[in-house]
């Protein structure tokens, strides 16, 4: 509180210093700032006090928020069952000034407890833990779930924060690309988890009622309960429609007492979190065939060409690691992929063909 004092009694006399008897003009500037300090938040006033909050020169800053996509490099990532996810990666500037928001801004504000992706100490293994024990399970899906969420939304929550409307939009046009949240910005999971509090208190005063447990992992919703879940989707999609949102009911299933309940990749049938059987037989078998046949060989073999291929199953065996830490078949698998990485590597070969990490220039 002394602090929150002591930064409004610095603007108070810098006002007094620049408006002189203009009373009216420190009284404004001064509301602005008291709100905004006494939730922790920066103030703001335009675009050169942005820039100099951040570092970042301010015809850049100008830049970033009336055309924004020249900040942006694309690419495409493929998707384990098929099909790509359109990434976009800021510029250096961009993504540090996109840091900066989040860190000074975005991170003060307060998160729904029901949601567990891109929060610090909650994960999909968190996730997954609220639903062990339950007889049944309703997994749904929200469809392009960055891609709905629009700017105005963010222009609207920077305005609840405390931000005059121009801040806001300047704040929010660095966050958004083309009208959306972007995948890869630095800023954008944090920020759906803050414009998705209304959803997970909608979905979660429902849920209450019906003694139902709900969490969300970014689009990934989950509802478990000991008794039979039929017909609730409908309540749930009916609340994400009235918000805007839109249902996948591809990605709409429900598990009863004797079939598998699987949430957020994580196993909870047998009643404690495991990595699902067919992906172990995946995990398995790939580095079976690795470590016998070699790298090169079974891309051969496979016709994959995936320069990036031990890089992805070390993650996936990572993984199953931080599910069962103790399981002494991924502790095995992991000591034998990462040993044969380092012969291969030993023997002079180039280590590029075994892991090629993406490296994006500079502005």
């Amino acid at each position: 509180m002394t602090n929150t004092l002591e930064i409004v009694s610095k603007w108070e006399e810098f006002f007094e210093n620049r408006a002189k008897k203009k009373r009216y003009l420190i009284e404004n500037y001064m509301s602005y700032v008291r709100k905004l300090t006494t939730s922790n938040l920066p103030p703001i006033f335009e675009i050169n006090h942005l820039s100099e909050l951040t570092g970042v020169n301010s015809s850049k800053i100008a830049g970033m928020i009336s055309n924004t996509n020249t900040f942006y490099r694309e690419f495409r990532l493929p998707k384990r069952r098929g099909g790509f996810r359109s990434i976009s990666v800021p510029s250096p500037s961009l993504l540090y000034t996109q840091r900066w928001i989040l860190e000074n801004i975005l991170s003060k504000m307060p998160i729904s407890p029901h949601a567990h992706g891109f929060i610090s100490q909650k994960s999909i293994l968190t996730n997954a833990e609220q639903h062990i024990g339950k007889k049944f399970l309703l997994k749904m899906d929200i469809e392009d779930f960055f891609g709905t969420i629009k700017i105005r939304r963010g222009i609207y929550e920077f305005i609840k924060m405390g931000y005059t409307p121009n801040v806001a939009y300047y704040l929010s046009a660095i966050c958004f690309k083309d009208g959306s949240l972007p995948q890869g910005a630095a800023t954008s999971p944090y920020l759906s988890n803050i414009i998705s509090r209304k959803i997970d208190k909608r979905l979660s005063a429902v849920s209450s009622k019906l003694d139902i447990n709900y969490t969300r992992y970014a689009d990934d919703l989950s509802f478990s309960s000991q008794n039979p879940l039929n017909g609730f989707e409908k309540i749930v999609e009916g609340i994400l429609i009235s918000e805007g949102f839109f249902p996948n009911r591809k990605k709409t299933f429900i598990s009863g007492p004797t079939t598998k309940k699987v949430v957020t990749g994580i196993s909870i049938s047998t009643g404690a979190p495991k990595i699902p059987r067919e992906t172990i037989r995946e995990i398995k078998r790939d580095s079976y065939f690795i470590l016998k046949f070699g790298y090169i060989e079974h891309q051969k073999n496979t016709g994959t060409f995936d320069p990036l291929e031990i890089d992805r199953l070390l993650g996936r065996v990572s993984f199953w690691l931080f599910v069962e830490p103790n399981n002494d078949t991924a502790k095995k698998i992991n000591h034998d992929l990462r040993g044969y990485i380092k012969r291969i590597a030993s023997t002079d070969d180039k280590l590029e063909e075994l892991i090629i990490d993406p490296i994006f220039s500079e502005d």
